[in-house]
């Protein structure tokens, strides 16, 4: 129904667009704009609030790089929020009660900084960050909404009703300064903002277009004007922040120094932990390690997939972060070995280093290998909407055969090339479920982000538990392994690319 909702609000908007003499874009921002003024009203007129300070605490369930899909990790918090002159300056300080570090956004006029809880500095960020975090800031009080779709009221549009359990809403839309579309669930007995919900593309999960809804609930009388006391922020569907509210303080002037700029501040924006440079198949780097066998390094990621060539088809292990690089290795595949269909993928766990491509192998039409725990997390994935940053699946879809590992191995071979398939488990100390990829011929294990021996170390340098779980398993299984191929890390770590079993016991050994 969420997702219907915003295909009906396009349509209308491509209504408004084509038709804009037409009766049915000037009733819908009519029924829009009745419902926003209603919706003021019921919330005590609160654009006569000058400024606002009160206490928050809560806690961050943020999705992990962790043992199981929509696993999340807490991380308590309190602190305060404050704003003023009209709502113009907003400023939300966070300690983590765990670790004592201090985090801070401020939104003064059209500029914006942060501090992040592991620096001491302050940053003046730009661009999209910017845009992100204005958005959180405003979405912080229902008010705060109301007040942006009043600066935006050109925009509005009433998008329907909406009935969620025993409650009817009114849902209206519009979109704020930053190009973003908000739509709004007003209670159509209370005009109280019961959510807010955004649609963004997922850049750091492969989840695609994502909706997020922040819920306002527990609303209270606060100087006669109703304000929730709790709120929660959903991101497809898995709940990922919880505020509660106290100590409301309301039209009473803030310490002025609370949106003064530090002297500290520097000017940038943080990077994506990717490169987003434009590269095409030839930045892409295909080395042969065993007979029918090859290495495909991405520069970019710093990783590898590893790739079986049969007499007629293409086995290929790990599919990278998204669906852009998993085409950049399809079309090195394809460059690389004419007329071979790739028959398989093999995704050794769920993060994103290795199930993030998969969609365009489904594309492909590769069967996809994983385990029992992360089938339906790969379902998820295959079957998302990608529409805001379509996809060769999004526009031409695709039946996904998905292949299950049983009794913890599954074999693939041809005449004399032999790929065994293992499932460590919780034995990879990272995820549940987690595959790994033996070649008797060659004696090489190829494997995910479990093997960090670093190229330079001494007696007191440690030795990480996957590193440890990835020799026991080993030595449990009896395999004969002289080289190990992690993915990632890769050529430009501290790590090395390729370890000999003799070079990993000796490391995890050591005294």
């Amino acid at each position: 129904m969420k997702y219907i909702l915003f295909t009906l609000y396009i349509i209308l908007i491509q209504t408004e667009i084509s038709a804009q003499s037409n009766n049915i874009s000037y009733l819908s921002y009519n029924k829009a704009n009745e419902i926003l003024n209603s919706s003021i009203r019921a919330n005590g007129n609160f654009l006569d609030i000058q400024c606002m300070q009160f206490k928050i605490q809560g806690r961050d369930m943020l999705l992990s790089h962790i043992r199981k899909p929509w696993a999340t990790v807490e991380y308590p918090f309190q602190g305060n929020f404050t704003m003023d002159e009209n709502y113009e300056n907003k400023m939300i300080s966070r300690t983590l009660k765990k670790s004592g570090h201090i985090g801070m956004v401020m939104s003064k006029k059209d500029e914006v900084y942060v501090k992040y809880y592991s620096s001491n500095d302050t940053v003046n960020v730009s661009g999209e960050l910017a845009k992100y975090f204005i958005n959180s800031l405003t979405q912080m009080l229902p008010h705060l909404i109301l007040a942006e779709a009043v600066r935006n009221r050109e925009t509005l549009t009433y998008i329907g009703d909406e009935k969620i359990g025993e409650f009817a809403y009114n849902v209206i839309s519009f979109n704020n300064q930053q190009g973003k579309r908000r739509l709004i669930y007003v209670d159509s007995q209370s005009g109280l903002v019961f959510k807010v919900q955004n649609l963004f593309f997922d850049k750091q999960w492969p989840h695609g277009d994502v909706i997020e809804e922040t819920i306002y609930t527990e609303y209270k009388l606060i100087n006669g004007i109703p304000i929730p006391t709790f709120k929660i922020v959903k991101s497809s569907d898995v709940i990922i922040q919880s505020y509660e509210f106290s100590d409301f303080m309301i039209n009473v002037l803030s310490d002025s120094s609370a949106f003064e700029i530090p002297n500290s501040t520097e000017k940038g924006e943080v990077k994506s932990t990717q490169n987003d440079d434009a590269i095409d198949i030839s930045n892409l780097l295909i080395e042969e390690v065993g007979e029918h066998l090859y290495t495909l390094y991405l520069p970019p990621l710093d990783c590898k997939s590893m790739i079986m060539e049969f007499k007629d088809s293409i086995l290929v292990i790990e599919s990278a972060t998204n669906s852009e690089y998993g085409t950049l290795i399809i079309d090195k595949i394809h460059d690389y070995f004419p007329n071979k269909v790739i028959s398989t993928v093999v995704l050794s766990h769920y993060h994103p280093y290795s199930m993030g491509g998969i969609r365009a192998f489904v594309h492909a039409g590769a069967n996809v290998v994983t385990t029992k725990g992360n089938e339906d997390y790969a379902k998820f994935i295959i079957n998302a909407p990608y529409s805001l940053q379509a996809d060769s699946l999004q526009l031409n879809p695709k039946i996904a055969n998905i292949i299950i590992v049983n009794d913890k191995k599954i074999v693939f071979s041809e005449n004399n090339l032999k790929v065994e398939i293992y499932d460590i488990g919780i034995k990879s100390n990272h995820t549940d479920e987690f595959l790994i990829s033996y070649f008797p011929h060659e004696k090489l294990l190829f494997t995910g982000d479990i093997c960090f021996v670093p190229k330079n170390y001494d007696d007191k340098t440690q030795v990480s538990s996957r590193t440890r779980g990835l020799y026991e398993s080993i030595v449990e299984l009896g395999i004969d392994v002289d080289t190990i191929i992690p993915n990632w890390p890769s050529k430009a770590s501290s790590y090395k690319e390729m370890v000999s079993f003799e070079e990993l016991e000796k490391f995890v050994l050591k005294k």
